[in-house]
């Protein structure tokens, strides 16, 4: 019969074994310049937007989500096995179906690049909307925050 404090014991065993690191998200925080090109159906240039927004990462499985920069948000397909480089190749539509673009113009292409040694993270994305070409591209640079982050970090008033 087992004495009172081992299942304390088991159990505390138990949940340190369970939580495997590899099945946690995973962070970083990336700060960089993004612009935005709004060209016309002759590609003339009409609009140009800037922004140095912040910009979080969370990896988690063979996805990763953006969701601090409004110009890039959303869920990405990661096309790449990041355990033998460490570029990871994504996209904006899961990586085996190349039609989902091709069928609807008007849907974002967007694909990425990050490298995890160096923490750059390069975005583009094309898109059309009332007969207008809209290209989104970003250059950031990311640092990673393990598999944890603080709102602190990024949520400070706006100069």
């Amino acid at each position: 019969m087992l004495h009172k404090v081992t299942y304390p014991i088991i159990l505390i065993c138990s949940l340190l074994m369970g939580c495997n690191q590899s099945s946690l998200p995973e962070y970083w925080l990336c700060s960089g310049d993004s612009s935005q090109r709004v060209y016309d159906a002759q590609l003339n240039l009409l609009e140009v937007y800037t922004g140095n927004d912040p910009l979080m990462l969370e990896k988690f499985g063979n996805t990763m989500y953006q969701f601090l920069a409004p110009a890039f948000s959303g869920k990405y397909f990661i096309c790449s096995d990041s355990s033998k480089n460490p570029e990871i190749y994504m996209q904006f539509h899961p990586c085996d179906d190349a039609s989902i673009p091709a069928n609807n113009v008007n849907q974002p292409t967007r694909h990425a690049m990050f490298n995890l040694d160096s923490g750059e993270f390069q975005i583009r994305e094309f898109r059309t909307l009332n007969r207008k070409i809209i290209i989104n591209d970003g250059i950031f640079a990311c640092k990673s925050l393990g598999h944890s982050f603080s709102f602190n970090d990024f949520n400070h008033a706006k100069d």
